[in-house]
């Protein structure tokens, strides 16, 4: 009897030591040790113990995993901090897509009914085709024209937009977006537009472009700014500009 009652002292005590271990550890240490793993890690982490997987449900470990790969992290959550930073992880993993849903406003244009700024919500066609034929070789007037009579018809509108006319290169133009809901912005994409259809094929693009996200407040009905960028220097070329 005396040796069955040492037998369960020593196993209460193994489960004491083992749960003072586990139990009553620190959560600074483990926000620390956490710190210090990349997404995957922490995914295997949380299956380690009972006290690591009920630390990560608050979503103290997925927050910290958001805030490396979010510059802009939403006031509430709704899907989550595991499920967005999840989301972050997987965004190099597939290709990007589009996320504009809708032109909100525009700060002027200038034919409405052929440079109407809903044109910007898909890839032109002469710079789809662009992409495809530009191999550098000397047929370069001979795609242009390819491009301007046949493929596009830049010339009668409905490629891109365009705002008013000014007299001043200062002028301030913007165009506003909504875009789809439930989404993490990674980079913004703009592509200078060149006139094929004009004589000396001019191009035309800002000086500089910058770029804001927007939120509706949660006290009123006006949407507040959440994120601006500096500006960044475009290219006058028909390229790619990308901005993250």
């Amino acid at each position: 009897m005396q040796n069955q009652k040492k037998q369960r002292k020593m196993v209460a005590g193994m489960t004491a030591d083992n749960a003072s271990a586990n139990g009553l550890l620190p959560r600074e240490c483990m926000h620390i040790v956490a710190s210090y793993l990349d997404h995957s890690a922490l995914h295997r982490m949380e299956l380690t113990c009972r006290s690591f997987y009920e630390c990560a449900i608050d979503g103290a470990y997925w927050r910290m995993s958001a805030l490396r790969d979010a510059v802009v992290l939403p006031s509430k959550n709704e899907l989550g901090w595991k499920a967005l930073a999840c989301a972050c992880a997987r965004i190099d993993a597939r290709e990007s897509v589009g996320l504009l849903h809708a032109v909100v406003a525009v700060s002027s244009v200038d034919r409405p009914d052929a440079e109407s700024p809903e044109n910007t919500l898909r890839i032109s066609r002469c710079f789809r085709r662009m992409r495809v034929l530009n191999d550098g070789v000397p047929r370069q007037a001979l795609l242009n024209y390819t491009l301007q009579t046949l493929i596009c018809g830049c010339s009668r509108g409905e490629c891109y937009w365009s705002s008013g006319p000014s007299s001043s290169q200062m002028q301030d133009d913007y165009i506003d977006y909504a875009v789809l809901d439930q989404c993490i912005v990674r980079a913004m994409e703009l592509v200078p537009y060149k006139a094929f259809w004009q004589m000396g094929e001019p191009g035309y693009a800002p000086l500089k472009v910058s770029i804001a996200l927007l939120a509706k407040s949660e006290t009123s009905e006006e949407r507040c700014i959440v994120y601006s960028s500096p500006p960044f220097d475009v290219a006058n070329r028909m390229e790619v500009c990308t901005y993250k």
